[in-house]
């Protein structure tokens, strides 16, 4: 991919997305690659960006895609998603307490023009699921209402059930510190099993809540239902047998003091690696299962 956006090879970078999104890809974990591909372009275009400044370097490249592909939808989603990372550039990551005068009208006016866009261009960038998952940002940027958002969502889950990051993204609107609570969360888990049940039966909650220990959001495990998360595990590794989703699920049980649930995943699998997790918190999760337990190998961090 990098190799196509560098080349400004537009035609190659339509083809990966048309691709993804007709085939639904996902890797051997069950990650999608329509969300992967997002990831990587919103992270080449950024680069382009002085270090430092909310500068948009990046348009004139995206210019030159949309007019080469004008029905495309990557461009029209990838320039909503800079022009909403432009707007809390200006904002900056802290409470709103914390931000100055002079910076929310810069915010408020790229949170608009990005959902304008959106808006503007629905018919052509409502094909690709991401459309839903970056509109969703906007109206949690925007200060939306429960049941405008809840309309939104519905029409999302609706056209694209198992593109997951449509609930990810309804997750962080439902997130405590914004406009919900750990009961939302609950019931947002909920919600994305009924719609995901025929093909991924209850795995879609355990999703959920990982996705609440990547964000590093841990205390909203405390909403989940143990037995139902049990099923939900246990549904995932039936689908996706890899490392990854094991050490995903030793995670989940470990943050939970639930050793037996832990050491049943420890058991499968082939690496002694923790993958992304940090020395300190393997070390402790393999203390709460056990001796038996796979733990570092000597010079691994």
């Amino acid at each position: 991919m990098r190799t196509a956006f560098v080349k400004e090879d537009f035609a190659a970078l339509d083809a990966m997305e048309n691709d993804y999104r007709g085939s639904g890809g996902s890797t051997q974990s069950g990650a999608s690659k329509l969300q992967a591909y997002y990831e990587a372009l919103n992270f080449f275009l950024s680069g382009l960006n002085p270090p430092g400044q909310c500068d948009t370097a990046w348009q004139p490249y995206l210019d030159r895609w949309r007019k080469a592909s004008p029905q495309a939808p990557a461009p029209i989603i990838a320039n909503a998603a800079l022009i909403e990372a432009r707007a809390w550039c200006y904002r900056g990551d802290g409470p709103a307490g914390s931000v100055g005068a002079s910076a929310w009208q810069p915010y408020e006016e790229n949170i608009e023009a990005a959902a304008a866009l959106l808006r503007q261009e629905e018919k052509a960038a409502s094909i690709d699921p991401q459309y839903y998952a970056e509109m969703e940002r906007l109206y949690v940027a925007q200060g939306r209402s429960r049941a405008e958002f809840r309309h939104l969502l519905d029409e999302a889950s609706a056209r694209y059930p198992y593109y997951y990051n449509i609930y990810f993204e309804a997750q962080r609107y439902f997130q405590p510190h914004w406009y919900g609570s750990n009961a939302d969360i609950e019931l947002l888990a909920r919600y994305a099993v009924e719609k995901t049940r025929a093909r991924d039966g209850k795995s879609a909650y355990a999703r959920i809540y990982w996705h609440s220990v990547l964000c590093g959001c841990t205390d909203e495990l405390a909403g989940m239902d143990w037995p139902v998360m049990q099923t939900a595990m246990a549904d995932l590794a039936e689908r996706y047998p890899v490392d990854w989703t094991y050490l995903k699920l030793i995670q989940l049980a470990c943050l939970r003091g639930e050793a037996d649930e832990a050491r049943k995943y420890f058991a499968r699998l082939t690496v002694n690696d923790a993958g992304a997790w940090s020395r300190e918190d393997w070390e402790r999760c393999r203390q709460l299962v056990g001796p038996n337990s796979q733990a570092f190998p000597e010079g691994t961090e």
